[in-house]
């Protein structure tokens, strides 16, 4: 075994160096430790490119959040000075359009009220006509039905009592007229049988009973889960949950987000990413393009700067010089844009004038830039 700090070659069965008094550590043990610390370097690593995304990603939000403030208050301004223009010509078509319902409604309130009295006037001369027809209709009555047999009884007193009363209810005789088709139309309607005092009147419809948010709930949810929708239930919630995923999958992953940028409709974070593409890649003309379409996007420091890099790979100074000094000039809380401006001109007499307030920026903030 070899002592990890000074090299020492030790013997076996030696814990501690006897050069430098360092504890020894088995091979095994030693390549299990290296593994475990660059697990923990990379769960760090990992750890640290989040926190950077969620700040980047929250920045967007402010801005994004901030911008559509900005919006809503314009739209606001803007309506209350159409209202302030237009006002008054409003109030007056509204009350014009109010002065032609009020003659509407009134016309169709005289129009109703004559076909109600018509209405009246015909179901009138119906039931006289009715009643005449009824009048018209009666049949003779006869003291005795011949026809009839006669009933023995115990005396005679009751059975010519009882011939009588028969004789009033029987039909009549083959003498009088038959009645006719239209009499019988125009005769009215047998009464209707008293109820018995103990049944049960018949149920008048009942108003539908307006449900709550819950009942309603639950009404759609037994209509969903039967089984003569559910297949259809099933395909919808797929259909929706494959939309769902397919919106995350454009709008939070680096691939969507790089995919919609081919397609010329991301964001300025997509083009970025695709710009990263392209440059490790080597294609650095179309990184150049998708970096600057970044920046058209939303202006922020990181396009700006992997712009200025993609001018210097390019061989095009002029643009990388114009690159760095926006970086420089709208976001110098971040110094290798100063740095590299140094570097490109070391000799301060060849510098720009603004290559120059740059640099000079850069060194009262920072100190040094070498």
């Amino acid at each position: 075994m070899y002592c990890v700090k000074c090299g020492r070659k030790a013997r076996e069965g030696e814990k501690h160096c006897p050069k430098c008094g360092m504890r020894l550590v088995s091979p095994a043990r030693l390549k299990r430790l290296l593994e475990e610390s660059s697990q923990r370097a990379r769960r760090e690593r990992q750890k640290a490119r989040l926190k950077a995304d969620l700040n980047r990603f929250l920045a967007g939000a402010g801005a994004f959040l901030k911008g559509a403030y900005g919006k809503i208050k314009a739209l606001f301004a803007a309506l209350l000075v159409y209202l302030k223009e237009n006002l008054p010509r409003l109030l007056e078509s509204l009350r014009a359009a109010a002065q032609r319902g009020k003659l509407s409604a009134r016309r169709l309130y005289k129009k109703a009220r004559r076909q109600l009295r018509r209405g009246v006037a015909s179901v009138k001369a119906r039931l006289s006509s009715a009643k005449q027809g009824a009048v018209t209709s009666k049949r003779p009555l006869t003291v005795k039905d011949k026809s009839a047999p006669a009933r023995k009884t115990a005396s005679g007193a009751k059975s010519g009592a009882v011939l009588v009363k028969r004789a009033s209810s029987a039909k009549p005789v083959s003498s009088a007229k038959p009645v006719s088709s239209a009499q019988k139309r125009r005769a009215p309607a047998p009464a209707k049988k008293a109820a018995a005092p103990g049944a049960k009147k018949p149920s008048r419809a009942v108003p539908a009973k307006k449900l709550s948010f819950r009942q309603q709930l639950r009404r759609f949810w037994r209509r969903a889960t039967d089984e003569k929708h559910l297949r259809s239930t099933v395909a919808m919630g797929l259909l929706l949950s494959a939309l769902v995923l397919f919106i995350g999958w454009s709008t939070l992953t680096n691939p969507g987000q790089r995919t919609y940028a081919r397609l010329g409709m991301g964001s300025a974070r997509g083009y970025v990413l695709l710009g990263d593409e392209y440059m490790q890649a080597g294609n650095y003309g179309r990184a150049v393009e998708n970096y600057y379409s970044a920046i058209t996007k939303k202006p922020g420091f990181e396009a700006a700067y992997k712009l200025a890099v993609a001018y210097s790979y390019t061989g095009d100074v002029n643009r990388e010089v114009s690159a760095l000094l926006y970086c420089a000039e709208g976001y110098p809380q971040y110094r290798a844009p100063f740095v590299q401006l140094y570097r490109l001109y070391p000799d301060e007499a060849a510098r720009p004038a603004r290559v120059q307030s740059a640099i000079e920026n850069g060194l009262a903030r920072y100190g040094s830039l070498e």
